[in-house]
């Protein structure tokens, strides 16, 4: 039996006695939830294609490049009438990108994703349980967790004294945004200045019209340029995004003390408690109602303490602000663990919560959510030669 088959049945083994039913999403996915959740750097590793429509059109495909999505939607069409259930599913098999040189890239992923539970900190606390169990159960002991909250980012957006304009910007930014290292520089030159005089001239028209006149306009200026929709996008949706472009461009620049604030709180990181003081003294400091955010990742830490799994605790935690994982549709805790002590090393599984994704793949409300995926082929090459794996 080879190392990677081991590892499928062991973590399909634990999946099992957890209580995760086998999903099993085409390869050959729409390409449209693709381009608009994913991250900037992801978006560029889709590897895509695109069929003609009896009526003149297109209809773009991607081979899947991840599974959150398409179990997703596979989990949505299920539903009768559009009532929420909860499901446990897991998943193993392949997904495919291009790599940095723009070649294709196959390799297999393995995982679980939790719809509609009942109590959604518990099934946060599931999903971090499962990531642990499965790479204590391969003999990964030692690792370490990088843990970061988009929930308390778009909160501190919430409170403070800014436009819903540049809330929007700034969160999109942080959403996708595939570099996250960089992000504080991208704040701090965030001046709003238009490219050139013929997209200012466009913004300014756009900034005038109402949704329909938008539309038709964007509608016009495709098909007199003769060019294709891109990645499913219909002309409404490219109207909306020169619309939220068009009021950006009108919008007085944020203001420097929140641009400090907001930096002050991207600064953030430490190793459980630490971590927990240092976001206390910001939010004291700036008074930015950020308690109710502060106490839930304290109990989520105090959780972690309690599963005792072979010694993993809070000490092992690094919260940043500023982690991400290149995904736009998760909306609280996200999640990455590594080989310990190893400051360079690729995350063996990551993983995180995206109670809107539901919804804007087309259910009827938020359906809150969570899941974790391993790299399978990483896990094989740390345990090549191990001959108890």
């Amino acid at each position: 039996m080879n190392i990677e088959t081991n590892i499928n049945e062991k973590i399909n083994k634990l999946a099992a006695e957890l209580g995760f039913i086998q999903a099993r999403p085409n390869i050959v996915q729409p390409a449209t939830a693709y381009f608009d959740l994913l991250g900037d750097g992801l978006r560029r590793q889709l590897i895509s294609a695109q069929n003609a429509l009896g009526n003149g059109g297109t209809q773009s495909y991607v081979l899947r490049p991840e599974f959150t999505i398409c179990i997703a939607q596979d989990y949505i069409h299920s539903l009768k009438n559009g009532q929420t259930k909860p499901a446990r599913f897991c998943y193993s098999g392949p997904v495919f990108r291009l790599n940095g040189q723009h070649e294709y890239s196959e390799q297999v992923q393995t995982g679980i994703e939790i719809f509609a539970a009942k109590d959604s900190f518990q099934a946060d606390i599931e999903t971090i349980e499962y990531s642990l169990k499965a790479l204590n159960n391969l003999g990964l002991k030692q690792v370490d967790m990088q843990m970061g909250d988009y929930g308390m980012f778009f909160a501190l957006l919430k409170n403070l004294d800014i436009s819903d304009t540049w809330r929007n910007k700034l969160k999109r930014l942080f959403l996708a945004h595939d570099k996250l290292e960089n992000l504080l520089n991208q704040f701090s030159n965030i001046k709003l200045a238009p490219a050139n005089a013929e997209r200012a001239a466009f913004l300014k028209t756009m900034e005038n019209l109402d949704g329909d006149a938008a539309q038709m306009l964007v509608e016009n200026v495709l098909s007199i340029s003769n060019i294709d929709l891109i990645g499913g996008r219909t002309a409404g949706e490219i109207a909306e995004r020169f619309l939220a472009q068009a009021a950006l461009a009108a919008t007085p620049d944020l203001p420097d003390d929140v641009l400090q604030i907001i930096k002050q709180y991207l600064a953030i990181s430490g190793h459980g408690k630490l971590a927990i003081s240092q976001l206390e003294a910001f939010d004291q400091k700036y008074k930015v109602n950020l308690q109710p955010d502060i106490a839930a990742l304290a109990k989520r830490f105090a959780a972690i303490d309690e599963l005792k799994i072979n010694g993993f605790s809070q000490d092992n935690i690094t919260f940043r602000t500023l982690f991400g994982r290149g995904f736009e549709y998760y909306t609280g805790m996200v999640f990455e663990i590594t080989e310990a002590s190893k400051a360079d090393a690729k995350p063996l599984i990551g993983g995180g919560r995206y109670d809107i994704l539901a919804k804007q793949l087309g259910a009827k409300q938020p359906i809150n959510a969570v899941g974790a995926s391993l790299w399978n082929a990483r896990i094989a090459n740390l345990l090549q030669g191990d001959a108890n794996v």
